[in-house]
């Protein structure tokens, strides 16, 4: 061993002993205009140490060589060298790898280093985690692997994993970037992806919207477990933004078919209704949110029973999917308490338990609330696309839910501005939806009429206390009616009253004439179903309503549907024994009505009818009126209103008016015509004034209005 001249030997005086095969020596060097002391310490090396040595460096020759001399086994030497060629993905080896050939080759030659070796497992290691940069080579060392490790369970199942795991590399690619073709095999990734945990990674593809490397992570590998139990909650990670079409086909074809348990199907029923909520509030796409609801039809109910194992949760399914669940949050408490009533007959029919939607506290013990919201949302869209196709209704799913069956049909006459197409909405419209989802809709128009009338009356009667105008009087609500004389509701109404008359008549189209209803009194009457019979009740109700609400004189819109509701009187009154206080209530209001017409044309606009005090000597007045030709008709329209005069008292005064006036001829035909209708019958006079068709179905006010007419040609 060469040394410098500078140099000598030193002593550790910290040793208390001397040290015999140790020399210790100080050697001064001097490079570069700097002077170096290095401490020396020269002692017999064992060629293991000194073989561990060349290894520690990377110098394999010398190793191999050094080995050779000293009879070491060459095994060490090659263990060593694979061990850092595997640990080290940047090793030079590898990096002089640049084709398939040079793989081929590198490939060959590790396999002659596992073969001097004989270590069977840890060859299976190496063959495993070799980031060869090839595909083929890489097929090869693993065909290897399995090849060795034929005889050991444990190991064929590692072994094949990493084979199936290296198909589903070549599916998916390297992470991020775009999927690469087997030229373009990176061994370091693929190593990566080989000891990854599956779930996290089809977690990840699912979370960046990328479907179709999920679905491949999916087929390949659903016989793992953590895969199966992970995927619902892995699928709650995909993007708000992303197009849901191709995760709804890869869910309906491959996931939800596997589906086994309770809870699976419950985790994906929660995330299935937040996205199609999400899909109808921020993208307005009721089909795509469909078809994810639609995913849990068919099979649920299965699942369900499959998984308990019971009778009970079968019959739970099926309540689920087969009823017909209401849609909007008013009729579903309606619905929910009927359905409750349900459930406790047929627990106790069938002796086994029976549960429908579970509440809060139950939903964490696996109730099926969270398929059932899926179910009642479907419904819901499905409304929305009713409305929105077939009805030419648009409305967002909140806007739905805070609407009733009932409210969404009178929508359907509310957004019609023009009065004269209300029947079209009325036929096309409105009662098709009403019918749809079996509505009440003759209770529906009644609610819409009154709420209208009450609304436009409520909103005229503030615009007269605004103008200081007393509310009460005709001249307040002449002003607020203006020219027209009539309700701004009015036409609404009377078009609402023909398309319900055009209900009750079994027509549909609206009666356009009084031709129509004479022929309606002739003819037959329909059978009288419940649906008529309500429609009927509703009719008769509106009428007295508009009646009762009316000015005076009324429009002939008003005496239209008055003639409508006796005609249908002449029809159906003798079949309904509900429709007998419809037509008292009619009648006498009409009379009414007649009243005040006969008060008005005589300029007593003031008077009071419920002021009887007044009533006798409105009668005195009235009879010394001879400049009206109908004035004996008049006077007995106000005896009969009030129950303390009499005809009787009527014919004497109008006598004693004639006599003084020195009318003998007039009092002489009165005689006779009193003599007449008072002792005898006049029916057959009557007829032949009028018409005793149109008498027989019209109540006995007109009759009298007749007998007057008839009385004053006398």
């Amino acid at each position: 061993m060469d040394a410098p001249v500078w140099s000598w030997l030193a002593h550790d005086i910290r040793s208390s002993q001397d040290i015999a095969d140790t020399i210790l020596f100080v050697e001064g060097r001097h490079v570069d205009g700097l002077q170096t002391i290095f401490l020396r310490h020269l002692y017999e090396t064992v060629p293991m140490e000194r073989l561990s040595h060349f290894l520690r460096g990377g110098r394999y020759s010398e190793a191999e060589a050094f080995a050779e001399e000293n009879d070491i086994p060459l095994a060490v030497v090659y263990r060593k060298r694979l061990e850092d060629i595997v640990s080290d993905p940047s090793h030079p080896a590898l990096g002089r790898v640049s084709s398939e050939d040079g793989a081929a080759e590198f490939a060959d030659q590790t396999l002659g280093l596992l073969g001097h070796i004989g270590d069977t497992a840890f060859a299976i290691d190496v063959c495993m985690r070799l980031p060869v940069p090839s595909l083929q080579s890489t097929q090869r060392l693993l065909l290897h692997a399995l090849a060795l490790a034929e005889k050991d369970a444990p190991s064929v199942a590692k072994v094949v994993d990493a084979i199936q795991r290296l198909g589903t590399w070549c599916s998916v690619g390297n992470g991020d970037a775009p999927r690469r073709s087997v030229a373009q095999f990176d061994g370091q990734a693929w190593q990566i992806f080989r000891a990854a945990d599956l779930a996290s990674c089809m977690r990840s593809f699912i979370s960046r919207g990328d479907i179709e490397r999920a679905g491949a992570i999916w087929r390949r590998h659903q016989s793992d477990k953590r895969l199966c139990r992970d995927v619902a909650s892995a699928i709650q990670g995909y993007p708000a933004d992303a197009d849901t079409k191709s995760l709804a086909g890869w869910l309906e074809r491959e996931v939800l078919p596997l589906f086994s348990t309770r809870q699976q199907w419950l985790d994906i029923a929660a995330w299935i209704e937040q996205r199609a909520r999400v899909l109808e509030a921020k993208q307005a796409n009721l089909q795509d949110a469909l078809r994810l609801l639609e995913l849990l039809e068919p099979g649920y109910s299965k699942a369900m029973a499959h998984a308990s194992g019971g009778r009970s949760c079968a019959l739970s399914g099926y309540l689920l999917a087969s009823q017909p669940l209401t849609v909007t949050p008013q009729r579903f408490i309606e619905s929910s308490l009927q359905s409750a009533a349900w459930v406790a007959g047929l627990s106790r029919f069938s002796g086994m338990p029976v549960f429908l939607a579970a509440s809060g506290a139950e939903r964490d013990s696996g109730g099926d609330a969270g398929t059932h919201n899926c179910l009642f949302l479907r419904k819901q869209l499905l409304d929305l696309v009713h409305l929105r196709d077939d009805r030419r209704m648009s409305l967002t799913l909140d806007e739905y839910e805070q609407m009733s069956f009932s409210m969404i049909a009178m929508e359907f006459l509310d957004r019609v501005a023009a009065p004269e197409l209300l029947n079209n909405a009325y036929f096309d419209h409105f009662v098709p939806y009403a019918q749809r989802h079996q509505l009440e809709y003759a209770q529906i128009l009644h609610k819409y009429c009154i709420d209208m009338m009450d609304s436009v009356d409520r909103e005229d009667t503030q615009h007269a206390s605004a103008q200081g105008v007393a509310e009460d009087t005709s001249a307040a609500m002449a002003g607020i009616l203006g020219s027209a004389g009539r309700h701004a509701w009015e036409p609404r109404v009377i078009c609402i009253l023909g398309c319900l008359y055009s209900s009750c008549v079994g027509r549909d189209v609206l009666a356009s004439s009084v031709d129509d209803v004479a022929s309606l009194g002739s003819a037959a009457a329909l059978p009288l179903t419940t649906a008529r019979l309500a429609s009927l009740k509703t009719y008769f109700e509106i009428v007295l309503e508009v009646m009762r609400r009316s000015m005076i004189p009324w429009s002939s819109g008003i005496d239209a549907a008055i003639e409508k509701c006796f005609s249908l009187f002449g029809v159906y009154g003798d079949l309904e024994d509900d429709l007998s206080q419809c037509r008292l209530e009619i009648t006498e209001q009409y009379r009414l009505m007649c009243l005040k017409r006969m008060l008005l044309s005589y300029g007593l606009h003031d008077f009071h009818i419920s002021n009887t005090k007044m009533a006798y000597p409105l009668l005195q007045w009235l009879v010394r009126k001879t400049d009206s030709s109908t004035i004996m008709s008049d006077v007995l329209q106000l005896v009969d209103a009030y129950h303390h005069l009499s005809r009787t008292s009527a014919y004497v005064l109008r006598l004693q008016a004639l006599c003084e006036a020195g009318e003998a001829a007039a009092v002489s035909d009165l005689v006779r015509f009193i003599d007449t209708t008072e002792h005898g019958s006049a029916t057959s006079h009557l007829g032949a004034q009028s018409g005793h068709d149109r008498l027989a179905g019209l109540p006995l006010l007109n009759r009298l209005e007749a007998s007057g007419a008839a009385g004053s040609r006398a």
